[in-house]
């Protein structure tokens, strides 16, 4: 298939419409103005331009878009990778996937959702999980935009059981356990690294 800006419209027309002068006529019509109206058309294209977009721009996107997960204080990269996979991702919400893909593009590093039947202990209840993620809150203001992210993603009937905060170094793991009522408790776990 052709680009508009380079198809005639005459040639659009059954055979025996050519031969008409006032539908050839009228084909030639649509022909000038409709290369107008591709050029300025053109013009308002607003996904192609995302790459380029100012932090306010993207902002007033967001907004138009009706993005629930979306966070004003998050880096720009991250603004614009969610907003340019937001109808995607909307389509997922509430899913395990979702909720990673989401978290990972607010959060450097890797998310894992765990859900309750995948839990080592084997004994989770029905509609709980429990995120092991790289990021670590430092401050309570940080905790409080993270669960307001992962508040506009999960399913509303889920629920969180723990965060377990996984900083890599060296070959080994410390882990931070917070819960829903933003106590923390620390726990030092050792990994082999592969």
């Amino acid at each position: 298939m052709g680009r508009y800006d380079e198809t005639e419209f005459r040639w659009l027309l059954p055979t025996f419409m050519r031969a008409d002068p006032l539908d050839s006529a009228m084909a030639d019509v649509i022909d000038t103005y409709g290369e107008d109206v591709f050029d300025a058309t053109r013009d308002y294209s607003v996904w192609n331009k995302i790459d380029t977009m100012g932090e306010t721009q993207i902002d007033a996107l967001a907004e138009e878009l009706n993005i629930l997960w979306y966070d004003n204080l998050a880096p720009i990269e991250a603004k614009r990778e969610i907003v340019k996979n937001c109808k995607h991702l909307q389509a997922k919400i509430g899913t395990k996937w979702a909720l990673e893909e989401i978290l990972n593009l607010y959060y450097s590093g890797s998310t894992k959702v765990t859900e309750w039947f995948d839990y080592e202990t084997g004994r989770g209840e029905p509609n709980h999980f429990l995120i092991e993620a790289e990021y670590t809150p430092q401050t309570a203001s940080e905790t409080a935009r993270f669960m307001a992210i992962l508040n506009g993603v999960k399913r509303k009937s889920a629920i969180l059981d723990k965060v377990y905060a996984v900083i890599m170094t060296e070959g080994s793991a410390r882990t931070t356990v917070w819960s829903q009522e933003w106590r923390v408790e620390h726990t030092v776990a050792r990994r082999n690294s592969a």
